[in-house]
């Protein structure tokens, strides 16, 4: 036998069991394909089947359907009123009270901020020459 001959039959070995490899990969796709085909065909039939048994409702079935969709909707109403009614929890007011204090102190300075909303003159000169003399200290260092 040749060398040739020798490297011939080494690949024709090497892609045989390529070509097996291949076919049971094939098998193992074709199994679970068919698993997968019969799972989505019960689930299919189940949804389906749900579907009919829920979609043949009779009046007298909705006019219950509906009685018991009202009287939740009132019963939620009825409590939404007494939660709106009830006072509020100390800690709500307390925070309620920080924040307004917060933007009662702030609110000028956002104002002042303003361009167009010059209220005072005399105000925002100063802090425009200190704006001025921090920008050229940081230009003259």
């Amino acid at each position: 036998m040749t060398l040739s001959s020798r490297i011939r039959s080494m690949k024709k070995e090497t892609l045989e069991d390529r070509e097996n490899q291949l076919n049971l990969l094939h098998q193992e796709i074709l199994m679970r394909r068919e698993g997968l085909l019969h799972t989505s065909g019960n689930s299919l039939r189940q949804s389906t089947h749900s579907l009919a048994s829920t979609g043949t409702v009779g009046p007298a079935d909705a006019s219950i359907r509906n009685a018991r969709l009202l009287k939740d909707v009132e019963l939620l109403n009825q409590t939404l009123q007494e939660e709106l009614n009830m006072a509020p929890s100390p800690r709500f007011v307390t925070l309620q009270n920080n924040y307004w204090s917060m933007v009662r102190g702030l609110l000028p300075l956002w104002e002042q901020s303003l361009p167009g909303q010059r209220s005072s003159q005399h105000q925002q000169q100063p802090q425009k020459a200190a704006g001025k003399s921090v920008r050229h200290a940081r230009s003259t260092k």
